[in-house]
C-alpha cells in the first residue's frame, strides 16, 4: 500500500477519535473552544486507559477487538453528552484543525527525511523494542524485550498509545513508529494553540503559544551563528565556529548534539529537539499530554465549583503520567494542588486528597507490577547551574516573563504586600550566597511576584498564567537543590533534562500570554510608553528569530545525512528501510521472524551496548532476549548482579563447546531460538558456535548468512 494512503488513513483515524471524544471533552472543559484543541488527546487517553485496564486485568487479550470495543464505548458515552450548541464552534474548530493538519503534514515530511529507527545517541532501539513487545503481548504488563522472563519496569504507556493505533489502523509498525512521532508533534502544536486561544480568545496568541512550546529553541544556535558570522565576537562566545565555506554548509553540518549540552554533564533538551530526533521516547510523547492537562487545569481554575466527574478525569489524567513519564507525575500533582489552593481554597484539602487517591487507585495494576525502576533516592546538588547557562537555555521566556512581572510590580508597587514580598528576598539570598546559587535571586523574584499576582489579580487568565510561572520556577529551584540518583554517571543528567522539558512547556505557554497581556494593556495616552512598547516589541521579535536558529539548523543538519549516520535513507516512512542497505542479512532474518514467530518466545543474541547497533533482533522484532542494552537495564533495575549474571551466562552459551552446559543455561532462561549473525560471529569463537549445528538439540529454522536455531 502506498505510504500516502498510510498517512491519510492514520490522519483519518486520529480525526475520528477527536470528533468522537469532543462532546465528552466539552462536558469537562468549559473554555472558549470547549476543549476541541485537546479532544484528540483526551480520546487517546480514555481509549488507552480502557484497553490497558481490560488487558491488565486479563479480561481480554490485547488485540483489535478490545480496541474497537473501547472506541465504541467511548462513542456511546460521548454521544450522550452531545449538545447542538457545539456546532456553533465550527469556525474555532476549523482553525484548530488547520494547525493540527499542517503541523502533522510538515513534520511527516521532516520525519521522512530521516526515518531510520537507529542513529547516534538514539533511543530508537529502546522505544521500538517496547512498542514491538507490546504488539506481541497478550496481557499487560508487557515482557521486557531486553530482560527475558521479566516485565517492563520502565514506563511504557506512550509506546502503548502508538501500539493501539498500530493495531487499529493495520499499518505496519515500522511505518507507524514514524507516523506517531509526527502525530505527537502535531498534537502538541494543536493543544498549545488551543490554550493560547482559550486564554485570550484570539488566534494570534494561540499561534505564538504553539510556536513557543513546539518549535522555538535554546539560544546556543544563535550564539554559534554569531561566532561563525562575526569573527570579532568569538572571544566573547564559548563556541568555536564551524569551519564551513558558506552558510548553507553551516546549516548542513550544524552540531546537532553538542550544542544542547549547555549545563556541564547534562543535555538541555527542548521539545522540538526531541521531536526532530525522532525517538518515540517517553519524555517526547508526554509533551502533548502535559499541555492537555494544563488545559484541563485552566478549565478547573476558571470554574466556580469542581464536580466529582471533573476530579475523576483529573485523577485519571495525572495518574496516566505515572506510566507515561513518571518524572511528570509529581509535577502535575503539585499543579493540581496549586489550583485548589489558589482557586478553591475551602475545598483544597478534600480535592487534593481525592485527586491523589484516584491517580493511584485507577492505576493500581501498574503500581503493583512495577518495581523502583532504577530509582536510587534523592541527594543534594553539589555543582549548580551558572546564571549565564540558565539564561542561554530560557532566554526568550525569561525576558517575556520578567517583562510581565515587572509590569505587575509597577502597577502594584504601592501595595503593602508587595513591599513585604520584596523585603523578604534579601535574607535567603544572603544565607545561600555562599553556596554558589547563582539562579536563586532570579527564581526568588519570579516565585514571589507570581505568587503575589495570583493572590491579588482579578482576571483568571492572568492569575492562571502566573501559576504556570510559579510552578516552572519552583521546578527550576528544586532542580538546583536536589537531584534524582540513578545509574547515569553524570549525576544531574536525567534530573535537569526531564524537568527542564517541563519548565519549557509551562513557561512557553506563559510567555505567549505575556506578549498578549503587555501589548493589550499598555497606556495608549503616553507617547513615551508607546515608544517603550515598540522598542520592547522589536527586542521580542529579534529574540524569537534568534530562538529559531537552533531548531532550523538542527533540522537541516539531522536530516541532511552529512553530519550523522550518512547511510541514512530518506523519502520513506519505513523506519527499517536503512537496514536493507547496511545489514541485509539481519534485515531478511528480521522479516522472517516477524512473519513466522508469534507471541513472545525468547530469542538469544549477543548482549548489547547502549546507542550502538546491538540487541537489534529483540529491538526490531519485540521478541525478548536474555540481556539487551546492559547499561539501560541497570538504569531500569536495582538488581545489577542479576544483569551481570545474565551477561556471563550469554557469553558462556555462545562460547562454550560443552553442549550440555549450554543447554542447561538455555533452559534457565526459557530460550526458544538462538540467533547467529555477524555480531555473534565476530564476538564468539567458531568452536562455540559449531555446537548449534547438532540437530539432536537444535533445529535450524532459518539458514542464510544468518542462522536461526530452534531449541528442541
Amino acid at each position: 500500500m502506498s505510504e500516502v494512503v498510510f498517512i491519510l488513513w492514520w490522519l483519518l483515524i486520529i480525526e475520528a477519535i477527536g470528533l468522537i471524544a469532543f462532546p465528552l471533552t466539552a462536558y469537562f472543559i468549559n473554555l472558549p473552544d470547549r476543549g476541541y484543541s485537546v479532544s484528540k488527546l483526551i480520546g487517546l487517553l480514555l481509549i488507552t486507559y480502557m484497553v490497558w485496564l481490560t488487558v491488565s486485568l486479563e479480561i481480554s487479550g490485547f488485540g483489535f477487538a478490545v480496541i474497537v470495543f473501547a472506541l465504541i464505548f467511548l462513542a456511546f458515552i460521548s454521544i450522550r453528552r452531545f449538545d447542538s450548541k457545539l456546532l456553533s464552534l465550527k469556525g474555532t474548530a476549523l482553525k484548530s484543525e488547520l494547525v493540527f493538519v499542517a503541523s502533522f503534514l510538515i513534520f511527516t515530511f521532516i520525519v521522512m527525511s530521516k526515518p531510520d529507527i537507529y542513529g547516534p545517541h538514539s533511543e530508537d532501539f529502546t522505544d521500538f523494542g517496547f512498542m514491538q513487545s507490546i504488539l506481541r503481548s497478550t496481557y499487560f504488563p508487557p515482557p521486557d524485550p531486553w530482560l527475558a522472563g521479566e516485565t517492563l519496569s520502565y514506563y511504557y504507556f506512550g509506546q502503548m498509545v502508538a501500539a493501539i493505533l498500530t493495531k487499529l489502523s493495520g499499518i505496519p509498525s515500522n511505518i507507524t513508529y514514524n507516523l506517531a512521532v509526527a502525530m505527537f508533534f502535531a498534537l502538541t502544536a494543536q493543544a498549545a494553540y488551543g490554550i493560547g486561544y482559550n486564554l485570550t480568545q484570539r488566534s494570534f496568541p494561540g499561534i505564538v503559544s504553539a510556536l513557543f512550546v513546539s518549535v522555538s529553541g535554546i539560544m546556543s544556535g544563535f550564539l554559534q551563528l554569531v561566532a561563525y558570522l562575526v569573527p570579532e565576537a568569538r572571544e566573547y562566545i564559548r563556541y568555536a565556529p564551524l569551519q564551513t565555506p558558506d552558510i548553507q554548509q553551516w546549516l548542513l553540518k550544524f552540531d546537532f548534539w553538542n550544542s544542547i549540552s549547555i549545563i556541564p554533564q547534562t543535555f538541555n533538551y527542548y521539545p522540538y529537539h526531541t521531536f526532530a530526533h525522532g525517538c518515540l521516547h517517553a519524555y517526547m510523547i508526554s509533551i502533548p499530554f502535559q499541555v492537555m492537562l494544563i488545559t484541563l487545569g485552566l478549565s478547573l481554575f476558571r470554574a466556580e465549583k469542581v464536580g466529582r466527574w471533573h476530579i475523576m478525569l483529573l485523577g485519571l489524567s495525572i495518574g496516566f503520567f505515572s506510566g507515561l513519564n513518571t518524572w511528570e507525575y509529581p509535577t502535575y500533582l503539585l499543579f493540581a494542588y496549586l489550583i485548589f489552593i489558589f482557586r478553591h481554597r475551602k475545598e483544597a484539602l478534600r480535592l487534593s486528597v481525592q485527586t491523589t487517591a484516584l491517580s493511584v487507585i485507577m492505576y493500581l495494576p501498574y503500581f503493583l507490577t512495577k518495581d523502583s525502576g532504577g530509582f536510587g533516592g534523592i541527594e543534594l546538588v553539589q555543582q549548580r547551574t551558572l546564571l549565564f547557562n540558565f539564561i542561554e537555555i530560557f532566554a526568550l521566556f525569561l525576558f517575556l516573563i520578567l517583562s510581565f512581572l515587572f509590569i505587575l510590580w509597577w502597577q502594584h508597587k504601592e501595595d503593602p504586600l508587595m513591599y513585604i514580598i520584596l523585603a523578604s528576598v534579601p535574607a535567603p539570598l544572603i544565607v545561600l550566597s555562599g553556596f554558589d546559587f547563582q539562579v536563586l535571586p532570579l527564581l526568588a523574584v519570579m516565585i514571589l511576584i507570581s505568587a503575589y499576582g495570583i493572590i491579588r489579580l482579578e482576571r483568571y487568565e492572568a492569575r492562571f498564567v502566573l501559576l504556570l510561572v510559579l510552578l516552572g520556577s519552583l521546578i527550576a529551584l528544586l532542580t538546583e537543590v536536589f537531584y534524582v540518583v540513578d545509574a547515569m554517571p553524570w549525576k544531574r543528567f536525567n534530573t535537569v533534562m526531564k524537568f527542564h522539558l517541563q519548565i519549557w512547556v509551562l513557561w512557553g505557554i506563559a510567555s505567549s500570554y505575556a506578549i498578549y497581556h503587555i501589548l493589550n494593556n499598555r497606556n495608549r495616552s503616553s507617547r513615551l510608553k508607546h515608544i517603550g512598547v515598540a522598542a520592547w516589541s522589536l527586542v521580542v521579535i529579534f529574540m524569537v528569530f534568534a530562538s529559531l536558529v537552533h531548531p532550523i539548523a538542527s533540522t537541516t543538519s539531522w536530516t541532511s545525512g552529512t553530519s550523522y549516520f550518512s547511510t541514512s535513507t530518506s523519502g520513506t516512512l519505513d523506519g527499517t528501510a536503512y537496514l536493507e542497505k547496511t545489514n541485509r542479512e539481519d534485515y531478511m532474518a528480521i522479516q522472517w521472524i516477524n512473519k513466522n514467530i508469534t507471541g513472545s518466545e525468547v530469542i538469544l543474541e549477543a548482549p548489547g551496548k547502549a546507542y550502538s547497533y546491538s540487541s537489534r533482533i529483540s529491538s526490531l522484532t519485540g521478541l525478548p532476549t536474555v540481556i539487551g542494552w546492559v547499561s539501560h537495564e541497570k538504569m531500569w533495575n536495582t538488581n545489577w548482579s542479576k544483569i551481570d549474571e545474565r551477561v556471563r551466562d550469554v557469553e558462556i552459551i555462545y562460547s562454550t563447546a560443552d553442549i550440555n552446559r549450554a543447554i542447561s543455561l538455555l533452559k534457565k532462561y526459557n530460550v526458544r531460538y538462538v540467533y547467529v549473525g555477524d555480531i555473534e560471529r565476530e564476538k564468539y569463537p567458531e568452536a562455540g558456535l559449531e555446537k548449534f549445528s547438532d540437530q539432536e538439540f537444535f533445529e535450524p529454522v532459518y539458514s542464510d548468512t544468518v542462522q536461526i536455531y530452534k531449541v528442541k
